[in-house]
């Protein structure tokens, strides 16, 4: 207890004064989600049991911790925290109770409690439950055979489990068929809508994915999930401004989910907010301080920032983190190219290309620093090469510098 008490003092220390939007519980929180990536799970129960104390009448905070307790196999103690959850929210952990008592072997208590669970809304399902794992110690039973002759799904629910097997097969031709033909006999279209939505994100169709999840937004106004969705799709059709207005209301809604100050950070960085950007990358970092991604994001931000040398700072961590992916050491070489470290920009460029050889960008890059440093054959080489490999922007400078 002591040391956990001394990390938690430490770690408020530096985060303190982090953001407006993350308090004291928010933090504990988000630090104990880091305990459980990294299966401290000791340590989590205590953060989450310090949060608690504050917020008692949080189902979600005994939800949290009986999951750990459930990483851990302490399927008696998860129970417990899911009973207390359910007081607090009704049959919230109906089917985490049922795969905790299954895996107790108790097919009697697991099957009343999935029973419980099949007359909610928005449940999984049918093959989504049976393939489980947690189930596999009980799908011979009786108890469990019988639940599985008694009907539970709508036929507009099995038309929709259809299409969602249809899409894990990639047949999105079949899926679409199905779920169009729903949203046009059907009166509760917005699962429809948003399963059709993930089906357009899975063949990279954002703009109309983030129709489909308009549409189910209209007809569930506080379906967050819907609007995380949607969120992503605006980011990934380049929406940015319509994203960042969506990432603004979960944040307000959520700001223990810290994901979103990523995405929100990715954003800002596209609409040239580079300030707001580089406080919602932060805000990541503080918690997940080794994260690859959330690294190189942050050295992007400080290099569009023209702040090079924090930008090279955080991409030498990347390239120790990580000495195999090309994008770090080519952004590394972009830092030394627009500080007049020609050399080192060469180097970096070079060992971009021995991860990415067949990368046309690379050998236009390796072109534009020799030009820079007068070795004008070298760079005609290397932009021809850019231009054989369908980098076609070398065309121009080809052009312009390489008479023969």
């Amino acid at each position: 207890m002591k040391n956990i008490l001394i990390t938690i003092n430490i770690f408020l220390l530096f985060t303190g004064n982090i953001s407006s939007q993350i308090n004291i519980n928010d933090s504990l929180y988000v630090l104990s989600i880091t305990k459980i990536d990294n299966k401290q799970y000791s340590q989590a129960i205590e953060l989450l049991n310090r949060i608690i104390e504050n917020e008692p009448n949080n189902f979600n905070l005994y939800l949290k911790k009986a999951e750990v307790f459930y990483f851990q196999a302490n399927y008696k103690s998860a129970i417990l925290d899911f009973e207390k959850a359910c007081k607090l929210e009704k049959n919230c952990a109906s089917y985490q109770l049922a795969e905790c008592y299954s895996q107790l072997n108790n097919a009697k208590k697991a099957s009343d409690y999935i029973r419980i669970y099949l007359k909610s809304k928005n449940k999984l399902f049918p093959e989504e439950i049976k393939l489980n794992p947690a189930f596999s110690n009980i799908e011979n039973s009786n108890e469990w055979k019988k639940i599985w002759k008694e009907k539970y799904y709508s036929k507009y629910e099995m038309k929709l489990s259809e299409a969602k097997y249809l899409s894990s097969k990639n047949d999105y031709a079949e899926a679409f068929e199905i779920l169009d033909i729903i949203l046009i006999k059907s009166n509760n279209k917005h699962r429809a809508y948003s399963m059709r939505g993930d089906i357009f994100m899975l063949v990279k169709d954002y703009k109309n994915a983030a129709k489909d999840y308009s549409h189910a937004i209209k007809i569930r106004k506080k379906n967050i999930d819907y609007l995380y969705k949607r969120a992503n799709a605006y980011l990934l059709a380049h929406k940015y401004k319509k994203a960042l207005k969506d990432y603004n209301l979960l944040i307000d809604k959520d700001p223990r989910k810290l994901i979103l100050f990523y995405k929100r950070a990715t954003v800002n960085n596209e609409l040239k907010k580079y300030k707001k950007a580089l406080s919602d990358i932060n805000i990541f970092l503080k918690f997940y301080t080794k994260n690859k991604e959330a690294l190189f994001l942050c050295g992007r931000i400080n290099y569009n920032n023209d702040n090079f040398f924090k930008a090279l700072e955080v991409l030498n961590i990347c390239v120790e983190l990580d000495k195999t992916n090309p994008k770090y050491f080519e952004k590394r070489g972009d830092i030394h190219f627009n500080t007049r470290t020609y050399n080192y920009a060469i180097k970096d460029y070079y060992l971009a290309l021995d991860l990415s050889p067949k990368s046309g960008e690379i050998y236009f890059k390796i072109g534009n620093t020799y030009f820079k440093q007068g070795y004008y054959k070298r760079a005609c080489e290397n932009w021809k090469r850019a231009e054989q490999l369908d980098y076609y922007k070398a065309s121009d400078f080809l052009v312009k510098y390489c008479k023969n």
